[in-house]
């Protein structure tokens, strides 16, 4: 089984897939610089929104607080998302496309194990990039606003990171388990840009009145990645990481299920 993580991280870092992922997220950097305070998806009253993507909206340029500097340090999470589609359904397709995967089944490797060590090592690899991509942007910020975080600080952005990078792995496993049923990277990266817009634009109408809402709408809603990062990159957490875990393991189940239909599925 190591052997096969092995053969997969090597795949991935020597492939253009990576290279790529890399060079997308230094542009979105170049472009933070261009553009300056930015706002995505967000709603609210007054100065700041309450939810969605905010970067470098200071209240006082002069006296920057924690939580704008972390808000900007996680804004950029609505583009992050895509390169991990992206970069997903890309390098777990790329074998089936080539039909080179034919060649480890016929050598007596397990359709399974296959399936698990590519799974698992783009959402590792996804996960650590996401969690430098912050990293790079906190200190972007630390530099320019001139604020020094203290060390809970720190620590608490880096569960808010943590959060954000969790949605990111579920969004990616509904990614795979896609690619599995279909395989066909334009119509899965399709799938999952509909299902997280749609999922932004109906958060944004009915955000400031949940609990009135219908059942299914709250279902939809809660099972969407973007109820999650609007809040969370918004430092928001209090009735919202309660809904965390049910939607992970929902996920979860589903890179599970993906697993069952490999053993099943014909291999072209």
């Amino acid at each position: 089984m190591i052997n096969h993580f092995k053969a997969e991280f090597y795949k991935l870092r020597h492939s253009k897939i990576l290279i790529t992922i890399l060079g997308v997220c230094a542009a979105v950097i170049m472009v933070s610089f261009a553009l300056g305070d930015m706002t995505f998806f967000g709603a609210g009253d007054g100065t700041e929104s309450v939810i969605g993507f905010q970067a470098k909206c200071y209240l006082s340029s002069e006296i920057p607080t924690f939580q704008t500097v972390a808000r900007s340090s996680l804004a950029y999470t609505a583009f992050f998302w895509i390169i991990g589609i992206l970069s997903a359904t890309i390098f777990f397709t790329k074998e089936y496309n080539t039909g080179t995967i034919k060649l480890s089944v016929a050598y007596g490797t397990k359709r399974t194990i296959l399936y698990y060590t590519k799974a698992i090592t783009i959402l590792v690899v996804s996960l650590i990039t996401y969690l430098i991509f912050v990293a790079t942007f906190f200190v972007i910020e630390i530099i320019q606003s001139g604020y020094i975080p203290t060390a809970s600080e720190v620590i608490n952005l880096l569960g808010w990171a943590l959060a954000c990078g969790t949605v990111l792995l579920a969004l990616e496993s509904i990614s795979i388990f896609l690619c599995v049923v279909i395989q066909n990277t334009g119509i899965v990266t399709g799938i999952c840009c509909l299902y997280v817009f749609s999922g932004a634009s109906v958060y944004l109408m009915l955000w400031s009145d949940m609990e009135t809402v219908s059942i299914p709408l709250k279902f939809f809603v809660y099972g969407n990645p973007m109820y999650y990062w609007m809040n969370f990159s918004s430092c928001r957490t209090m009735g919202i990481i309660e809904h965390l875990p049910f939607y992970f393991i929902g996920c979860i189940s589903l890179l599970i299920v993906g697993g069952l239909i490999m053993i099943r599925k014909e291999i072209k």
